[in-house]
């Protein structure tokens, strides 16, 4: 990542500025203290659903060796609907995002959420009151993804008590990030109200109180993924009651079926303290840059240094807002209430914050 630190501040710009305008953060990014090296494990997390049927989802969990003391988490759960079906798809879920925090500290936990097969949907529905000839309007990744969180979660308490990281996880440190549909699950999590089949379920039925902080990318715009802004009326909205910290990143080019400006919205409603929210305004970063395909700036369909410093960019606010809420560094939360980071890009990256 050191190259990051020099392209990033390259990005907006034709050139960088002669002067750092940014003291204590190089380059205006924000830098971890320490670093580690990353162990991998694979395990399969099993539980009932609301039908009752056995529903398994896949995990990848990433260990950063050598780290003293309970371990933060972060959760990161991808986006897609296509399941990541396979052995071994939890190791590529998020890994950009995933294999990052691993090294910077945080014990990593990557699911690849398995797509349902026809039976299971139908069962599904019909739980919501969907007949079955409606069925194909609920869309099941964005019904499955609070749950499989959710189940994650149990199993971490489980892992604390018994097995080889018994004793080690932080169960008061973590954080939920997601992608996507991952990101609409993910602010499930944190207190989103969703709207299935006319039907809404609230914080009490979807939430849960044990993460400490969010991150949501490339978020749902209202009127998506069973979320709502107001209507006739009803003053209400999706994300009224997420009261804990919450990090937004969306961006000009963020597409895929929805407005990229609609997606700024769900910033908008949420109650104030701890939100933030990351604008890239261009369009050549598109909807997969915000998820796996972060990492992927081989491929060339971004240009190699604008591919690396949209990745210096992200990595700088996601790390800041991790070390702010879960490790409660000072200079982690005076980055975050800096304007450093539209400074970072030059005119083209908007850093709201309330």
């Amino acid at each position: 990542m050191k190259a990051l630190t020099i392209i990033a501040i390259l990005l907006f710009s034709k050139q960088a500025p002669a002067q750092q305008p940014c003291p204590g953060f190089p380059n205006c990014l924000y830098s971890a203290p320490q670093t580690y090296s990353v162990a991998k494990t694979r395990q399969n997390i099993t539980y009932n659903d609301v039908t009752g049927r056995s529903r398994t989802i896949e995990v990848t969990i990433r260990i950063p060796s050598g780290r003293s003391g309970l371990l933060p988490v972060v959760i990161w759960a991808h986006g897609g609907g296509d399941g990541r079906n396979g052995v071994g798809a939890s190791d590529g879920a998020l890994s950009f995002y995933s294999s990052i925090t691993a090294a910077y500290g945080y014990l990593t936990v990557s699911p690849a959420f398995r797509a349902r097969n026809p039976a299971e949907e139908q069962a599904i529905c019909q739980y919501v009151g969907a007949e079955a000839e409606d069925c194909e309007r609920i869309n099941m990744p964005s019904w499955d993804r609070p749950y499989d969180i959710r189940a994650i979660l149990n199993t971490l308490e489980e892992e604390n008590r018994s097995g080889p990281l018994a004793g080690r996880i932080d169960m008061s440190r973590i954080a939920v990030g997601g992608h996507s549909a991952g990101s609409s699950g993910t602010l499930t999590v944190a207190g989103a109200t969703r709207e299935y089949n006319g039907k809404r379920y609230d914080a009490s039925q979807l939430s849960d109180p044990r993460p400490k902080a969010f991150i949501a990318l490339s978020p749902s715009a209202p009127g998506m993924s069973y979320m709502f802004d107001t209507s006739f009326n009803d003053p209400t909205t999706s994300w009224d009651n997420i009261g804990r910290p919450v990090l937004m990143a969306t961006g000009s080019g963020d597409g895929h079926e929805q407005s990229p400006r609609a997606r700024r919205i769900p910033f908008v409603h949420m109650p104030p303290g701890d939100k933030y929210r990351l604008w890239i305004n261009d369009t050549d970063i598109g909807h997969g840059m915000y998820g796996d395909d972060l990492g992927t700036c081989a491929d060339g369909a971004v240009a190699a240094r604008k591919c690396e410093a949209v990745q210096a960019s992200l990595v700088s606010v996601v790390r800041a807002f991790l070390d702010a809420y879960l490790e409660q560094r000072p200079q982690a939360k005076t980055y975050l209430e800096s304007d450093f980071i539209q400074q970072l890009g030059q005119g083209s990256l908007e850093w709201m914050r309330k």
